[in-house]
């Protein structure tokens, strides 16, 4: 799990503030330069938000719920922790916290099998985490929540404005829920081959 990794480098880290980047993730340089402001200020919070803006397909997705994505990324030393509970999990801040302008570049899926791959890792590790004796519904894995989370995305959140890849990204983000079912199912059939 990549928080108990995090945990462990901001333990480890000696200087004032810590910038969390993942190795996907880039500062522009108007970034880096809010970021050197935020630093300098004798007014400075302890921990900000950074918008993050997702790149999937061929573009950053600026609509469907996807911008701005904010992610505590800038803290100062001993400010931030991670609960270590969950993958996408935040950290969490003594303290009070600012938001900054600039955005984070995010390039998770520079390509279509990349996505598949993350979301098929995800997918899995939703069922993992889920206690013994958990039980789905089927109407709500493969019928409500893919129609609400598609509509929202696409229609409500405005995904259509980013093109192919914003109804990419909304379609695949509302069959995950038929994929954690249908694993789920397995995980817990006692049928043996």
């Amino acid at each position: 799990m990549f928080h108990i990794n995090k945990q462990k480098a901001i333990e480890a880290a000696a200087g004032e503030w810590i910038i969390q980047l993942d190795a996907d993730e880039e500062l522009s340089p108007e970034l880096k330069k809010e970021i050197k402001g935020i630093i300098n200020s004798k007014d400075a919070k302890e921990a900000y938000n950074l918008p993050r803006k997702n790149w999937f397909l061929t573009r950053f997705l600026t609509k469907g719920g996807q911008y701005p994505d904010y992610t505590i990324r800038l803290y100062k030393n001993g400010a931030a922790r991670f609960p270590c509970k969950d993958v996408h999990e935040n950290v969490e801040i003594k303290g009070e916290t600012g938001y900054l302008e600039t955005p984070l570049l995010h390039y998770a899926d520079p390509d279509f099998s990349r996505y598949l791959m993350r979301w098929d890792r995800y997918t899995t590790l939703e069922v993992e985490k889920m206690s013994e004796g958990t039980h789905l519904s089927f109407f709500k894995h493969f019928i409500w929540l893919p129609k609400m989370t598609f509509l929202s995305m696409y229609f409500r959140h405005k995904g259509f404005m980013d093109g192919f890849p914003g109804f990419v990204f909304a379609l695949f983000s509302s069959l995950r829920f038929m994929v954690i079912y249908i694993k789920w199912w397995v995980k817990t059939s006692n049928t043996k081959i």
